[in-house]
């Protein structure tokens, strides 16, 4: 394989990491959406109240929660890169301050990887002979991070958000064509199934198989949907 072919390599195993960080990311914001609205929506069904009152509601939380878990994974991931760079910065000081130190230490890393000899003193040199390359080696061999790991912040606030839209809108679209139960129980359905549906795809970033994972997220969301509707039937009952 050529260098060009290796970078080539390089860049496509990479975007696979990233692809699958984001799927995550989907798949978190979608699951959220979706459960915390039909919770809303099975409550506010069993009180009684109109369609109105019901849609307004679940898009306010569809847009609040939406926007809070899009935040929260923009500033987790924000924080995350600052942390890199700030590691990044003080590897940049050490070998600007302690070269003969810093490059024992990539003697020892390669040394430790069963080079010897005059194998040894190539690659040392040759590391050592670009800051950025030998910077990049430190973080990498002696840290184990990777820059080009670490999601793109904004990216990763913008698919929480997207699918957190997106999850939140099965369990409420309904309410704007039926009656309440009958919307209910269309909601209940179409949710219910894209929660198992959801729960077998985040199999494949678990050890857990697909079944199991699927009906694990079916019993959290029956779970919740039904504490939901029981409270919203107490509070109806007692008002």
């Amino acid at each position: 394989m050529n260098p060009s072919e290796f970078e080539s390599h390089r860049i496509y195993e990479q975007s696979k990491v990233n692809y699958g960080q984001h799927i995550r990311d989907f798949i978190f914001g979608f699951n959220d959406g979706i459960i915390t609205t039909l919770a809303i929506v099975a409550a506010l069904t069993a009180t009684g109240i109109s369609n109105l009152i019901i849609i307004f509601a679940g898009m306010a939380n569809i847009l609040a929660d939406g926007i809070s878990m899009s935040l929260g994974g923009y500033i987790s991931s924000k924080s995350q890169v600052e942390v890199y760079k700030k590691i990044k910065g003080r590897e940049r000081k050490e070998i600007e301050k302690s070269p003969d130190a810093e490059r024992e230490e990539i003697m020892h890393i390669y040394m430790q990887k069963g080079f010897r000899g005059k194998t040894l003193e190539k690659i040392v040199k040759t590391i050592t002979s670009k800051k950025e390359r030998w910077l990049d080696v430190m973080m990498k061999e002696e840290l184990g991070l990777v820059e080009s790991s670490y999601p793109n912040p904004l990216k990763v606030g913008i698919i929480i958000f997207i699918a957190f839209l997106i999850g939140g809108g099965i369990p409420l679209v309904p309410y704007f064509f039926n009656d309440v139960n009958t919307a209910l129980i269309i909601a209940l359905t179409s949710s219910f199934a894209s929660i198992f549906i959801l729960g077998s795809l985040k199999s494949m970033f678990t050890q857990i198989g697909w079944l199991r994972s699927g009906l694990e997220m079916l019993v959290i969301g029956v779970f919740a949907a039904s504490v939901a509707y029981f409270i919203g039937g107490a509070v109806h009952y007692f008002i």
